[in-house]
C-alpha cells in the first residue's frame, strides 16, 4: 500500500508546491511541512482469480507549521487538489476522495501548530 500513498503524494507534488511530503513522521523536532500516514482502519481489499486486486484505504495528511494559517491552507490545498481525482500509474488506478476538511489538532511546546485532514483512496491493480 505504500506505492499507493507514494503515487498520491507524487500527484500532489505535481500539481502543488508543497515540498517533500514525509512518511509517518516529521524528520526533525523543528521540521515544518506535511506528512502522510495510513489511518488505523480496516484496509478492505479483494483479490480475484486472475490476480487483479481492488482495495480501499484511508490516508491522513498532517501539516506542522509555526504559522497556523499556513498549516490549514496547505492541507486545504491538498484536499482540494485530490478530491475526486483519478490517478493512474503503470501498476494501478487510484480514485481519491476527501473525507475531512483540515482540523486543528494541537500547538506543541515549541509553538508549532498541527492540523490534519484525511482522504479515502480506492485502487485497482
Amino acid at each position: 500500500m505504500t506505492n499507493i500513498t507514494k503515487a498520491i503524494n507524487g500527484y500532489i507534488n505535481d500539481v502543488l508546491d508543497t515540498g517533500v511530503i514525509y512518511n509517518d513522521e516529521f524528520p526533525t523536532p523543528g521540521s515544518e511541512g506535511v506528512i502522510s500516514r495510513h489511518d488505523p482502519s480496516t484496509a478492505k481489499s479483494k483479490t480475484y482469480i486472475d490476480g487483479s486486486e481492488e482495495g480501499t484505504l484511508n490516508i491522513a495528511y498532517w501539516a506542522r507549521y509555526k504559522n497556523a494559517a499556513k498549516a490549514r491552507e496547505t492541507l486545504n490545498d491538498i484536499i482540494n487538489a485530490i478530491d475526486n481525482e483519478k490517478i493512474e500509474t503503470d501498476e494501478e488506478t487510484i480514485y481519491t476522495e476527501a473525507q475531512t476538511l483540515p482540523q486543528f489538532v494541537s500547538t506543541d511546546d515549541k509553538g508549532y501548530t498541527l492540523y490534519t485532514a484525511s482522504i479515502t483512496a480506492e485502487y485497482e491493480r
